[in-house]
């Protein structure tokens, strides 16, 4: 029970004395005796705290994710599929639809429906609004972190169902989510048999995907082609081994794959003449794993894809015919290599890291609620004690105090340029509801659940919307308890920094080559792969060329322009 009057400011003389009524708002009407000494109904109305910069001194919504399977009766053995990146295409005003997985989904229900296997459950996973973004906040570590969060939704669902075999698909960054997922369900209960399968896995930058994927698995397979929707000849993310998984490139048994032209840095007008490198699309693998669902089949797919699986009939031999050893490199490839042309080689992405910002050394605000540790390097944040229930006389309903919150605003002096934070938490609390939300100025760019988040000190990476070189910026912590439980987490290592080249690059047009096409000319930071694309419109682009720098200095050309009225190009950088 709690008194509204220790709530309201004791300055306006009121005495509240009945409660009739609350809101979903948390609004409060009632009757009570104004200065006067008059018997008056009241509204009370919930107020961010009056001293909180704008945006962080407004509740946040605690996060929702993708609707996990319900096990249905006379089911023991469960598949979830999953998406990966959804990219945020120009004009989108929601993100499409993963049809494929509804596809796969359909296939092997039928598959099993056709075998009597009566006993097997096959359901998609999908988290579209997390994973739609653009190719910047991917590389930045967003969609990784969305990746993990939903994957703990998932597993934490999962793992008090007490399945005896789950098979995990997973296409893209859709990679974490069966990774953070199998390894909660296996954790609960070693007896449960885990099978992940990795289409095009992406492992990101500072996620280190390649040494977690498969890890705890009872097996794991990865199959990975080579394509320029990811990067991949650019940065090989999702591309190459796992350390925990069987790999398979599939490349070459494409029936739709293409070449592009790699340049390389050399003399005179045309410099080095390119090589055509094979490459096929981001969606072949997990397209690939659908025609590998009998009765459908892939030329070339020598009995690996869905035959492998425990479902697929071929469980109790795989292991043996085909063990994973761990961090080898080891690939199997399928088909036969047509293009001798070498590889580009993974060019890294540029990371500046600055000083690691010491808290007891900028100008801070706090909240008056919760807890707050400074100590230089780092932060404990403790939330305020939250009132679940109270009941008001004849109201009975849940409603929250003002301390169920502590925040931390910090001015910080930017000098260099910068579009990234990152930090390491941990929470420190125990089976509460805490939320940890970031702001840079007053946008929101990442929060921390709780609820989803695996045990230990965590390594976190949020894109700050865009770069800034110089002036004053307010970075933001406020973490909030959505339960009986105060929730506590430590932060340290806070650190600004900037991914991608600071250095100017340049394409011009230097001259004509053959059939008058044009010859370009980049300019730009040695020591890394750029990527050419070209539009007739500016809407659609096409990946041509890949341009191995090794010198500053990269020429080539393009013969197809004759075939069209106008062509416009551009150049991505790491």
């Amino acid at each position: 029970m709690r008194d509204l009057n220790d709530l309201i400011d004791p300055t306006s003389k009121w005495r509240l004395n009945k409660a009739v009524a609350i809101n979903n708002a948390g609004q409060i009407v009632g009757t009570g005796r104004n200065p006067s000494g008059q018997e008056h109904g009241f509204l009370l109305s919930l107020l961010p705290a009056p001293d909180a910069p704008p945006g962080i001194g407004t509740q946040p919504v605690q996060p929702t994710y993708g609707e996990p399977p319900k096990r249905e009766n006379g089911k023991d053995s469960l598949i979830v599929i999953t998406h990966g990146w959804i990219p945020k295409e120009n004009n989108q005003i929601a993100p499409p639809d993963p049809v494929w997985v509804d596809d796969m989904v359909k296939a092997i229900r039928q598959n099993l429906a056709s075998r009597g296997l009566n006993n097997w459950q096959v359901e998609p996973y999908k988290w579209k609004e997390k994973a739609w973004m653009n190719w910047i906040d991917m590389l930045r570590g967003t969609l990784l972190d969305n990746s993990d969060k939903e994957g703990g939704s998932l597993g934490n669902y999962l793992k008090n169902q007490g399945w005896k075999h789950v098979h995990f698909i997973a296409h893209s960054a859709g990679a974490a989510v069966i990774q953070t997922a199998s390894l909660l369900v296996k954790e609960n209960d070693i007896s449960t048999t885990i099978h992940t399968t990795f289409l095009d896995a992406y492992v990101g930058f500072t996620y280190n995907g390649r040494s977690k994927y498969g890890l705890a698995s009872d097996w794991s397979d990865s199959y990975f082609a080579r394509d320029p929707d990811t990067f991949d000849s650019l940065f090989s993310r999702t591309e190459g081994h796992l350390d925990y998984a069987y790999g398979v490139e599939i490349t070459w048994i494409e029936p739709n794959k293409r070449t592009i032209s790699v340049y390389r840095s050399g003399n005179g007008i045309t410099g080095n003449m390119p090589c055509q490198y094979t490459v096929t699309t981001h969606e072949w693998p997990h397209d690939f794993y659908l025609k590998t669902i009998p009765p459908e089949t892939v030329i070339g797919s020598e009995g690996f894809g869905f035959p492998l699986s425990k479902e697929g009939g071929g469980w109790d031999l795989v292991t043996k015919i085909y063990p994973v050893e761990v961090k080898s490199s080891y690939i199997k490839v399928l088909g036969r290599s047509d293009s001798d042309c070498a590889a580009p080689g993974e060019s890294s992405v540029p990371t500046y890291s600055g000083p690691k910002v010491d808290f007891t050394q900028v100008q801070t605000v706090t909240s008056t609620a919760g807890n707050i540790k400074n100590n230089g390097s780092g932060l404990i944040i403790t939330s305020g004690n939250r009132l679940r229930q109270q009941s008001l006389q004849s109201v009975s309903k849940k409603v929250s105090s003002d301390s169920s919150y502590a925040w931390l605003a910090a001015s910080i002096i930017v000098t260099n340029a910068v579009n990234f934070l990152s930090f390491d938490a941990q929470f420190l609390s125990v089976k509460a509801e805490g939320l940890l939300t970031t702001y840079w100025e007053t946008n929101q760019i990442g929060s921390i659940d709780e609820r989803v988040v695996t045990p230990g000190l965590k390594h976190y990476t949020y894109g700050l919307g865009s770069s800034v070189t110089n002036g004053s910026f307010t970075l933001g912590f406020r973490l909030d308890s959505f339960a009986n439980t105060v929730s506590s987490i430590a932060i340290t290592n806070v650190s600004l920094g900037f991914i991608g080249l600071k250095e100017p690059f340049s394409l011009t047009v230097i001259g004509a080559g053959t059939n008058s096409s044009p010859v370009f000319g980049l300019t730009g930071p040695s020591g890394y792969n750029y990527r050419v694309e070209s539009s007739t419109n500016l809407v659609d682009w096409v990946t041509i060329a890949i341009l191995v720098n090794t010198n500053g200095i990269v020429n080539f050309s393009d013969p197809s322009p004759t075939n069209t009225n106008r062509r416009f190009y551009r150049t991505v950088a790491p």
